[in-house]
C-alpha cells in the first residue's frame, strides 16, 4: 500500500526526537536509494506551499554550490534528481547542469508534481524524464524578478515582452490614452525588454544543445529533434501562458524521452514517500528550499525574519 500525505504528517508527528521532519525525510531518501542504487537528490521548493519571495524559492545562484555539496562523498556514476521548482534563472540552470552532466554519466529527472521554466530546462540535460500521471512540465521561459520603488515583481519573459507590443499597439493609436501605458511601463528598468528576449534565446539554445548530447545522443537526426522540442518549449505562446502545464502525453508526444513514473511501483511509492516528506517539512517549519542527497548531506534554505520580515538562512549538512 502506497503511503500518502498524511501517512508521511503522521510519522513526522509521532516523533518525540530532534528534527523530526528531518529524520523522516533522511529516512525515505535513504530507502529511495537503496531501491535503486543510483545516488539520490532532492531539489525542492516550497512554491506549493508557501508565499515567501520569489527569488528564495526560485533557482538561484546559491543553488549551485549546493549541488556540489550534495554531490561531495557520492562514488555513484549515475544519479536519480528529484526536481520540484517554479524555475528561475537561466544562467544558474546552466550552471548546474555543466556541473551535474560533470559529475554523472547517467542522469534521470524525477518530477513528483511541477518542474516549471527553468526547471524544465534543467530536465532537458537529463538522459530521461520520469513523470507520473500528476507530473507537470512547463513553458522553458524563465522568471525575471526586479524591484521598483521597494517593491519587488516577478513575471516570465514572454509576459514582459506581450505587454511592450500591447502597450506599443495602444500607444500608436489615436484613439488611446499613451500616457496610461507610459505610465504602466515605467514599473520596468531600462534594458530589461532586452534581457527578457536574450534569456528566451539563451534558454532556447541551451535546450537544443542538451537534448542533442544527452537525450538524443548517437541518434541519427538527433539535431533536428532537439531542435524542434527545444523551439516548442521556448515559445510560451503555443501554449496560451508560461504557465500552463505540460503533461507526460504531451511531452511523450512530441518527442521527449519520458519513462512512467507508474511502472515501477516500488519507484513510484519511494519518490512519492521523498517528495511528501519535503512537503511536510515545508509545512512544520521555515525551510523554503532543499538540497539534499540521499546521505542527508546538502543544504536547507529558510526564511525568518522579525516582525514578519524575511530573512535568509542557509544551512549546510
Amino acid at each position: 500500500m502506497f503511503l500518502s500525505l498524511q501517512d508521511i504528517r503522521s510519522e513526522v508527528q509521532g516523533r518525540r526526537v530532534e528534527s523530526p521532519q528531518d529524520f523522516v525525510l533522511k529516512k525515505y531518501l535513504k530507502k529511495l536509494y537503496k531501491s535503486t542504487n543510483r545516488a539520490t537528490i532532492l531539489y525542492a521548493s516550497a512554491f506549493t506551499e508557501k508565499d515567501a519571495a520569489g527569488r528564495v524559492l526560485q533557482i538561484n545562484r546559491q543553488d549551485s554550490s549546493c549541488f556540489m555539496a550534495a554531490s561531495a562523498g557520492l562514488e555513484e556514476r549515475e544519479l536519480d534528481l528529484i526536481v520540484h521548482s517554479p524555475g528561475g534563472s537561466v544562467e544558474t540552470t546552466e550552471q548546474i547542469a555543466a556541473y551535474l552532466r560533470h559529475r554523472y554519466d547517467h542522469i534521470r529527472v524525477i518530477v513528483p508534481l511541477c518542474a516549471l521554466s527553468t526547471a524544465t530546462l534543467l530536465c532537458c540535460a537529463a538522459d530521461r524524464i520520469v513523470l507520473g500521471e500528476h507530473s507537470a512540465l512547463g513553458p522553458i521561459d524563465p522568471l525575471v524578478n526586479w524591484s521598483h520603488n521597494g517593491e519587488s515583481y516577478e513575471t516570465s519573459a514572454q509576459n514582459i515582452i506581450n505587454e511592450y507590443s500591447i502597450a506599443q499597439r495602444n500607444i500608436n493609436n489615436k484613439k488611446n490614452d499613451p500616457s496610461l501605458w507610459v505610465e504602466r511601463l515605467k514599473v520596468y528598468p531600462p534594458g530589461l525588454l532586452a534581457v527578457c528576449k536574450t534569456q528566451i534565446q539563451l534558454s532556447q539554445n541551451l535546450a537544443k544543445g542538451w537534448l542533442q548530447r544527452y537525450m538524443f545522443g548517437g541518434e541519427e537526426g538527433s539535431e533536428q529533434k532537439a531542435e524542434s522540442i527545444a523551439a516548442w518549449l521556448a515559445d510560451s505562446r503555443r501554449f496560451g501562458g508560461s504557465s500552463r502545464p505540460i503533461g507526460r502525453a504531451e511531452a511523450d508526444s512530441r518527442g521527449l524521452k519520458t519513462e512512467r513514473l507508474e511502472d515501477d511501483e516500488a519507484l513510484l511509492e519511494n519518490v512519492m514517500a521523498v517528495f511528501y516528506a519535503g512537503v511536510v517539512k515545508f509545512q512544520i517549519s521555515d525551510s523554503v528550499k532543499l538540497v539534499l542527497n540521499h546521505l542527508g548531506k546538502g543544504c536547507t534554505f529558510a526564511v525568518r525574519g522579525p516582525a514578519g520580515t524575511p530573512r535568509e538562512r542557509r544551512e549546510e549538512s
